[in-house]
C-alpha cells in the first residue's frame, strides 16, 4: 500500500500521461508530447509569467488551507450575491464572446 503523499501524485501523473497519448494522433506524436512535458528545455518565459505564478501560488493556498463547504456558513448578503452574478455574466461573455473552440470528441 502506497502512502496518500504518493497516492495522489501519482494519480495526476497516470492522467496527464493518460489524456497525451489519448490525444496524440500517433505514438510518434505522443513520444515528442510526452518528451516536451517531463525534460527540462530551455525557451523563452511567456510574458506575465512572475504575476501568474504568484496568482497560482494564492489560489493554491486558499484551495488547500482555506474553510471547504461544510466549514462555510453559505449566508449571503446582497452586496455578495450582486459581485457574483456580475463576475458569472462576465465569465460567460468571455466564454461566449471568445473564438470558437471545438470540443475534443468532435475532432475524432
Amino acid at each position: 500500500m502506497l502512502p496518500q503523499w504518493l497516492k495522489v501524485p501519482g494519480t495526476f501523473l497516470f492522467v496527464v500521461v493518460g489524456w497525451t497519448l489519448f490525444r496524440a494522433e500517433d505514438l510518434g506524436m505522443a513520444s515528442k508530447l510526452l518528451h516536451r512535458m517531463f525534460i527540462w528545455q530551455t525557451g523563452v518565459l511567456p510574458v506575465g509569467w512572475l504575476l501568474l505564478t504568484g496568482i497560482i501560488i494564492v489560489c493554491a493556498g486558499l484551495a488547500h488551507f482555506g474553510p471547504n463547504t461544510f466549514e462555510m456558513s453559505h449566508r449571503w448578503n446582497s452586496g455578495a450575491v450582486v459581485c457574483l452574478a456580475v463576475l458569472f455574466v462576465g465569465c460567460m461573455t468571455v466564454v461566449y464572446g471568445g473564438q470558437e473552440s471545438p470540443f475534443l470528441y468532435f475532432q475524432f
